[in-house]
């Protein structure tokens, strides 16, 4: 204020040259942007602070005990708000309130010709028309988000954190980075949508399988249930039938050159892929009956949306459980055996997932999983029929239908093979001189699987003229998979024909 008073003095002097005065009238509207509040206001406010004694909320009662014509504008718009718009402000926090309480009342004695006007309508019948404009995306000339026409005296919208992933961007014909201007119809939008891109957000769209409209909405009210439990649980964000998935971080020790340590942060999204890294979380926060009954889609930059198939997600939980594995290992790493295992299972190879996982895991839940593959087969071909395909089609997913059939059926042919000599291998004198004996006979007939002459005689063992062998399949819960599927279990016994 006393800045303002010395300005207005000058002023007044008489002998002022003409750019003396441009210079000091700029910066007289330079600092009366700066001004929040009046003289006169803050006196106000300050007989009212110490009626309460300095209570923040006994303030804001007895301000609008007092001036209840100045709240009305408030209390209208405060309608419109539930409590959790007031959890995602986080304003139980002492300095994010107080910054509530300047801005409420900031805007509350705002003169009206200092409002921005409203924003062209966000949805509209007509397009705008277009124009000519200088080559190059370095201006002020157009919204960098849209396109539309700007004046460039008028511009002032520039991209933010919270509109783009990464708001600095190098333009075209620019000399350097920058933030780019866009219109405040595409400001407006970013500002009143929750769905806010970052580097480390994972936005997912859930559309329910059921197409009757009758059972539609019941699916609809599920969704808003399930994202409204994750958004409780994990402090996701969501908007509708979307979701916003924050990234998981890991904190790691790196020593420098110099021997110091130094934390480094690894978003799990960038480390894994960020559609691996989708179909990892998905799979994990959500049960499986989520996963059966709803679609699930991954929205990339520019809008474009990637399904997550529910045969893959539903494999990716089983083996996620079945061979206890998380995202982050420990607090420290990413799980990249996880990461290969996914791509596999994207390629309908799930026996390779597997492998990855077995090799890398000492824990396995052989139950679980063998329904988790039964499970899998079951989807592939309700998948083959919506596509109006048959298992002999010369479609790629039938043939990766069939290898999995294959697979299965091979693996049951030499399961019973491979128990029999296990169970020789450990009853021999062998065993009892080399612990590891067993394992490196087991490990041979395994390598020698696709050698029919060297896989029977391996099988052997035990046997002592080398002539026959007998091996029986048993069905436990371990292995119900490839013994109870009777297409598994005839395509078995063609194979051994």
């Amino acid at each position: 204020m006393k800045q303002l008073q010395l300005i207005e003095e000058n002023l007044n002097k008489e002998n002022l040259s003409k750019k003396e005065r441009t210079k000091l009238l700029k910066e007289k509207d330079k600092l009366t942007l700066k001004i929040i509040f009046s003289q006169d206001s803050i006196q106000a406010k300050r007989k009212i602070i110490d009626l309460v004694g300095n209570n923040p909320f006994e303030f804001i009662q007895e301000d609008t005990r007092q001036n209840p014509d100045n709240f009305q504008a408030i209390k209208s718009i405060a309608q419109s708000f539930n409590k959790k718009a007031t959890e995602q402000i986080n304003s139980t926090r002492g300095d994010i309130f107080t910054q509530c309480i300047t801005e409420m009342y900031r805007l509350m004695e705002l003169p009206m010709e200092q409002f921005d006007p409203l924003p062209p309508a966000l949805l509209t019948e007509h397009s705008p028309p277009l124009e000519f404009r200088s080559p190059g995306d370095d201006s002020k000339e157009f919204c960098y988000s849209c396109g539309t026409a700007l004046d460039p005296k008028t511009a002032k919208w520039q991209v933010l954190r919270f509109m783009f992933e990464r708001p600095s961007q190098r333009r075209q014909s620019a000399s350097r980075e920058g933030q780019p201007h866009i219109c405040s119809s595409c400001a407006a939008f970013a500002f009143a949508s929750p769905l806010k891109v970052t580097d480390e957000s994972i936005i997912l769209k859930l559309d329910p399988k059921i197409r009757d409209i009758d059972k539609f909405s019941h699916s609809t009210s599920m969704i808003k249930d399930y994202i409204r439990m994750l958004t409780c649980k994990e402090l996701h964000l969501s908007s509708g039938r979307y979701l916003i998935l924050k990234s998981d971080r890991t904190q790691k020790r790196d020593r420098t050159q110099k021997g110091d340590r130094t934390q480094k942060e690894n978003l799990a999204s960038e480390k894994l892929g960020k559609v691996q890294y989708a179909l990892a979380k998905v799979a994990s926060i959500f049960p499986y009956e989520v996963l059966s009954d709803y679609e699930f889609s991954l929205i990339d930059q520019g809008n474009i949306s990637i399904p997550l198939q529910s045969r893959h997600l539903l494999f990716i939980k089983g083996v996620m459980d079945g061979y206890s594995q998380a995202i982050v290992v420990s607090g420290k790493d990413i799980n990249m055996h996880l990461g290969d295992a996914i791509r596999y299972i994207q390629q309908d190879l799930p026996y390779l997932a597997e492998y990855e996982l077995a090799k890398n895991s000492s824990y396995t839940h052989r139950i679980n999983l063998a329904k988790v593959r039964q499970s899998y087969r079951n989807l592939i071909e309700q998948d083959l029929q919506l596509r109006r395909e048959s298992m002999d089609s010369k479609s790629e997913l039938s043939k990766r239908a069939r290898l999995y059939r294959d697979v299965a059926a091979l693996t049951g042919l030499t399961y019973a093979f491979v128990s029999a000599l296990e169970q020789a291998a450990q009853n021999s004198e062998n065993q009892k001189k080399d612990p590891k004996y067993a394992d490196r006979e087991v490990g041979k007939i395994i390598e020698k699987v696709d050698d029919a002459t060297a896989f029977c005689y391996y099988a052997t063992l035990g046997d002592e003229t080398k002539h026959s062998v007998q091996a029986r399949l048993y069905l436990n819960t371990d292995n119900s998979f490839i013994y109870s599927d009777p297409t598994i279990d005839r395509h078995a016994h063609g194979v051994a024909r």
